[in-house]
C-alpha cells in the first residue's frame, strides 16, 4: 500500500490514450495504480496486475456545484478507506475534485495539467460566452491560488510557460513544479518511412477535437483557399464534436468547406494508420501543453505544420521536422502549406528528421523515468 497511486482522470478514453502507458510503466517499477474515472459497460477495462479501476461520474455535461460536492464526498470516502500514498489528479476537473476531497488528509497530491494556459486563451464569439469564460477563468485562478495546500502538493506541467504561470500566479512554490514534456509514446507506435509522395499528391491531415481553439476553421479555410491555385493535394479532418466544451464547433460551421478535396472523416480509433496514410500533419492550435498529436506524427515519420505558440513550437524543430505558422492567421498557414505544394520533395527530408527527433525525445520510457524521479523527490520535500 505504501506505493499505491490514485490516478484521477475525467474519462476512461482519456486515460487509455494519454496515461495508460505511463500507468503500466509505474506498475513495472513497483507502484500499484488505481484509476478513478468515468466509464461504462461499453469500455473494455484492461486486465493487468497492479492496475484497478473505480467508477466516478465526472462527466462534464452535468458537472454542477451540487454534483461536485456529492462526488467529492464519495472520493473522500474512497481515499480514507484505501489510503493511497500519492493522488495524481489530471485536468482541472480532477484537481478541483481532489482538493475538495482531501482536506485534512495526508496523501501527497500531484496535479498534472496538459495546458495550464489553455483555459485562459480560449475564446467565444458570443457576449454571453465571453462573460461565462471570464468568470470561469477568474474562479479557477482563485481556487488554485487559495485552496490548493502548497505544503503537500506539486504540479507536473509540460512546458516552461506553464511553469512560469503557476509560479508567478502564486499557485505553487518553485521547488514543487516539475516539467515532463509529454507522456511519451510506446515503441509500437513508431514507424520509420521515407514518406515519398505518390503522383506528387500531398495529403494534409488534421486530427483534433472539432474545437475553435484547435484551429479547425483556419485549416479548412486555408485548404479551401489553396484550391484556387493548387490541385495536387487533399485535406482530411479527423475528430469528434465535443458539445460540452464551450469552444466546440458544430457540423454546420464546417459543412461549407467540405468537398472532394477537403474531407471530414469523423472520429478515428486508429490515429497511427491515419498518419501513415497521409504526408503532412497540420495542427494550427491556439495553445497546447505539449501537443501529443505532434509527437505522434513525428513518430510516424510525418512532417508537421503547426503554430508558433506554447506547446506546439516546443514539440518540433523548426525548419527541420516541421514549419511554424502564426496562430489564428489563415494567410500565414496558407504560406506554409504552399511551401510543400510548391516543392513536395521537402516532405521526405523533413520526415526522416521527424522520426529521428521522435526516437530521441518522445519515448514512454523517458516519461516514466521522469515521473519516478519526481515521486522520489516529493517523498522527501513535501
Amino acid at each position: 500500500m505504501h506505493n499505491k497511486v490514485f490516478l484521477i482522470v475525467p474519462e476512461f478514453s482519456f486515460f487509455m490514450s494519454h496515461r495508460f502507458d505511463l500507468a503500466c510503466g509505474l506498475i513495472n517499477n513497483g507502484y500499484d495504480v488505481e484509476v478513478i474515472c468515468d466509464f461504462n459497460d461499453s469500455h473494455q477495462l484492461p486486465s493487468i496486475n497492479g492496475l484497478s479501476f473505480t467508477y466516478l461520474n465526472s462527466r462534464r455535461l452535468n458537472f454542477g456545484i451540487f454534483k461536485l460536492i456529492n462526488i467529492s464526498i464519495k472520493l473522500r470516502k474512497l481515499v480514507r478507506s484505501k489510503k493511497p500514498r500519492y493522488i495524481y489528479a489530471i485536468s482541472h476537473r480532477s484537481i478541483i475534485l481532489t482538493v475538495l476531497s482531501t482536506i485534512f488528509l495526508k496523501s501527497k497530491l500531484i496535479y498534472a495539467i496538459s495546458g495550464m494556459g489553455s483555459l485562459f486563451s480560449a475564446e467565444s464569439e458570443s457576449i454571453l460566452g465571453k462573460v461565462r469564460m471570464l468568470a470561469l477563468k477568474w474562479l479557477v485562478l482563485l481556487f488554485y491560488k487559495y485552496c490548493i495546500p502548497k505544503k503537500r502538493s506539486c504540479f507536473i506541467l509540460q512546458n516552461d510557460a506553464d511553469k512560469s504561470f503557476v509560479i508567478d500566479s502564486n499557485i505553487a512554490n518553485v521547488d514543487s513544479v516539475f516539467i515532463v514534456p509529454g507522456n511519451g509514446l510506446d515503441a509500437s507506435f513508431f514507424y520509420q518511412d521515407s514518406n515519398l509522395i505518390g503522383n506528387n499528391k500531398v495529403i494534409f491531415i488534421m486530427i483534433a477535437r472539432i474545437l475553435r481553439d484547435k484551429g479547425v476553421l483556419e485549416f479548412l479555410e486555408a485548404s479551401n483557399t489553396l484550391l484556387d491555385q493548387y490541385s495536387n493535394f487533399e485535406s482530411r479532418l479527423f475528430g469528434n464534436f465535443d458539445e460540452a466544451n464551450f469552444n466546440s464547433l458544430k457540423y454546420k460551421d464546417i459543412e461549407k468547406y467540405i468537398n472532394k478535396n477537403i474531407k471530414y472523416m469523423g472520429h478515428s480509433t486508429n490515429i497511427r494508420d491515419e498518419l501513415i496514410n497521409s504526408n503532412v500533419l497540420v495542427h494550427p492550435s491556439y495553445r497546447e501543453g505539449f501537443s501529443r498529436v505532434l509527437m505522434e506524427a513525428q513518430a510516424c515519420s510525418r512532417m508537421v505544420i503547426t503554430t508558433n505558440v506554447t506547446g506546439c513550437r516546443d514539440a518540433i524543430i523548426q525548419n527541420k521536422t516541421g514549419l511554424l505558422a502564426e496562430s489564428r492567421d489563415v494567410s500565414s498557414l496558407i504560406n506554409e502549406m504552399s511551401k510543400i505544394l510548391d516543392n513536395p520533395s521537402l516532405v521526405s527530408t523533413f520526415s526522416l528528421n521527424a522520426y529521428n527527433h521522435a526516437k530521441k525525445s518522445f519515448t514512454v520510457e523517458q516519461a516514466i523515468q521522469s515521473h519516478i524521479e519526481i515521486f522520489k523527490s516529493i517523498e522527501n520535500n513535501i
